[in-house]
């Protein structure tokens, strides 16, 4: 368990950028979810709230960015 940045405890792993962000700091960050699925958020905006995916949701997401 960790804890985010208002102290309260989650069952998450950490946030990470995306492996592509723009020169400017344009940037996706992702916190896979330990029940699966994920939690995504703009690296610029993070206190405007996440969008959280279901375990098939993001695998069907992942899935098709390997297919390209």
């Amino acid at each position: 368990m960790t804890s985010d940045e208002g102290g309260a405890a989650r069952t998450h792993r950490a946030w990470r950028a995306a492996g592509q962000c723009e020169p400017n700091g344009d940037c996706v960050e992702v916190r896979p979810r330990t029940a699966g699925g994920a939690d995504v958020r703009d690296s610029k905006n993070r206190g405007r709230g996440t969008l959280t995916f279901r375990h098939s949701a993001w695998a069907g997401f992942v899935d098709s960015l390997r297919m390209r």
